[in-house]
C-alpha cells in the first residue's frame, strides 16, 4: 500500500514538472496579489474613499513569483473636464515594489484603475476611489447658522401667549456668526421667509396627508426683518421676530414660519443639519392650555356604566386667553375627521379661597357646525392651584384641573351607523414656572 502512494506521488510530481509554460503562467497568475498602502497603511477595503491630502502618492507591493515580462499601468476613470490625467508609475521588478503618483489635484471624487499584464494579457484589475484635495488659501469668512430652542427635528417650537391685541410678543431668533476664527467684520445676514422649502418638507414628511401638512403663517400674523446686523467681534446676535394676535388663526392646523439665511459672497451658510434654516413652529397658548393627564376621563358607550374607554392624555389647544379646544372621547389627534370633534372650554371667572386655590364654571359646547352633536350635562367646571415644588424651591407648579361632563356622537367610523357616547370625569395639567425668571412668558418650562 505505501508503494502505491509514493508511486502516485511520484508521477504527480513528474506531471507537473513536465507541464507547458502556459500552465505554469496561469498558476503564477492565480497566486498573485497585489496590495496597497498610503502613509504607510495598509488599504484593506478598495470601495473606502482614499483621500490623499495632496501628497498624491499611493504604495504597493507584488505578492508573487517572478513574471517574465510584467506590465502595470494606471488612469483615472469617470474623470470630469477638470480633472487632468496625470498618473505616473513606477514598478522595481527585483523587489515587486513601486509607487502610483497622482501629479493633479482632484477636484472631486474619481476612480483610479490599476491593471497589471504579463505578456500583454490582463490578470488583475483593482479600482480604487480616491480623491486628492489640496488645500487652497484658507477661508476666514465666517459660517452663519440659525439656533432655535430646542425642538423635534428641523420643527423649533415657539410659544405665544394670548394678550390683547395692543400688546405684540417679540422671538428672539439667534443668528450666529462660527469659525475658527472671530468675526472680523461688520456682517450683514439677510434673511428670508423660504416658502419652496417648506413645501417641499411637507412632501417628503406627509405624503398626500394635506390635513397633516405645515401651514405658512399668514403674513398679518408676524413682521421679520430681512437683515441681520453682526458687528465686527461679536459672534451672536438676536433677530427680533413680531407677532401678533393669534386670537382668528385657528389653532388646529399646524402653522409655520420657515426663516432662512440667504447666500451671501461675505460668509458661508452652515449646512450642517440644515442649520442655516429654522421651521418656526407657532404654538398659542394661555393659563389653561397644554397637554392633560386623562386616564380620569371615562368613555362609555351611551347611558352603559361598565368597560369605559380611556385614554392617556389629551392635548388642549387656546383659542384666546379664557378658551381652549380639544378632541373628543377617543379622537385621534391625526384623524382625518378630528375637526368635526373639537370640545370647546370657556372658563368663567374664578373665585379664589384661603388657600389661593381658585374655582370657577366653564361652559362646553361644540363648534360652530357641530355635526358631532357635543352636549354638556351636569355640572362641568375647574380648580387651579400654585404650589412650591417639592425639591426645588424656585419652581412653581401650577396645576389645572377640569370636572367634564359630554355627550358626543362618532359620525364617521361608520356614517350609517352612528355611535353616541358619554363621557365624564376629570383632566389634569401641570405647568412648572422657573421663579428667577422675571418674564413669566420665558419662565415656562415647556
Amino acid at each position: 500500500m505505501k508503494l502505491k502512494n509514493f508511486l502516485a506521488v511520484l508521477l504527480m510530481i513528474m506531471s507537473f514538472t513536465a507541464c507547458d509554460e502556459d500552465t505554469l503562467n496561469t498558476i503564477k497568475e492565480l497566486n498573485l496579489k497585489m496590495t496597497f498602502y498610503y502613509d504607510g497603511t495598509e488599504i484593506t477595503d478598495l470601495k473606502n474613499v482614499i483621500n490623499l491630502n495632496g501628497t498624491g502618492t499611493l504604495a504597493y507591493t507584488l505578492d508573487s513569483v517572478a513574471f517574465d515580462a510584467l506590465d502595470i499601468t494606471a488612469k483615472i476613470l469617470e474623470k470630469t473636464s477638470s480633472t487632468k490625467e496625470d498618473v505616473t508609475i513606477n514598478f522595481d521588478s527585483k523587489s515587486n515594489k513601486g509607487t502610483i503618483i497622482i501629479s493633479s489635484t482632484l477636484k472631486e471624487e474619481v476612480t483610479l484603475e490599476v491593471t497589471v499584464k504579463n505578456n500583454g494579457k490582463v490578470i488583475r484589475t483593482y479600482q480604487l476611489k480616491i480623491t486628492n484635495f489640496i488645500a487652497e488659501e484658507e477661508d476666514k469668512r465666517p459660517r452663519i447658522s440659525l439656533d432655535a430652542l430646542a425642538g423635534e427635528g428641523e420643527i423649533y417650537n415657539v410659544h405665544i401667549p394670548f394678550h390683547s391685541e395692543s400688546i405684540p410678543y417679540f422671538y428672539e431668533l439667534s443668528v450666529i456668526a462660527e469659525g475658527i476664527y472671530a468675526n472680523e467684520q461688520n456682517l450683514n445676514v439677510n434673511i428670508s421667509i423660504d416658502s419652496d422649502t417648506l413645501e417641499k418638507f411637507n412632501q417628503e414628511k406627509f405624503g398626500f396627508r394635506n390635513d397633516l401638512r405645515y401651514k405658512q403663517l399668514p403674513d398679518s400674523y408676524y413682521s421679520c426683518p430681512i437683515v441681520c446686523h453682526i458687528p465686527e467681534g461679536i459672534n451672536t446676535q438676536k433677530l427680533p421676530i413680531e407677532f401678533k394676535n393669534m386670537t382668528n388663526l385657528d389653532m388646529s392646523k399646524r402653522w409655520i414660519l420657515p426663516v432662512t439665511i440667504k447666500k451671501d459672497p461675505s460668509y458661508i451658510l452652515n449646512m450642517e443639519n440644515k442649520k442655516h434654516r429654522a421651521f418656526l413652529n407657532i404654538i398659542s397658548y394661555n393659563n389653561y392650555s397644554g397637554t392633560y393627564s386623562s386616564t380620569e376621563m371615562k368613555i362609555y358607550v351611551r347611558e352603559t356604566t361598565n368597560d369605559p374607554a380611556t385614554v392617556d392624555t389629551r392635548t388642549a389647544f387656546a383659542i384666546d386667553a379664557q378658551t381652549i379646544f380639544f378632541y373628543a372621547g377617543t379622537t385621534w389627534m391625526e384623524d382625518e375627521n378630528r375637526d368635526k370633534y373639537k370640545v370647546i372650554v370657556e372658563f368663567g371667572e374664578g373665585v379664589k379661597d384661603e388657600d389661593g386655590i381658585i374655582t370657577g364654571p366653564i361652559v362646553v359646547q361644540g363648534n360652530t357646525d357641530n355635526e358631532a352633536q357635543i352636549t354638556p350635562f351636569g355640572e362641568c367646571t375647574y380648580k387651579r392651584s400654585i404650589t412650591q415644588h417639592t425639591t426645588q424651591p424656585h419652581i412653581n407648579v401650577e396645576t389645572t384641573i377640569l370636572y367634564l361632563s359630554y355627550y358626543y356622537t362618532d359620525v364617521t367610523s361608520n356614517p350609517a351607523y352612528p355611535i353616541r357616547y358619554r363621557v365624564t370625569g376629570s383632566m389634569t395639567m401641570q405647568r412648572s414656572i422657573n421663579t428667577l425668571i422675571p418674564d413669566k412668558d420665558q419662565a415656562i418650562i415647556w
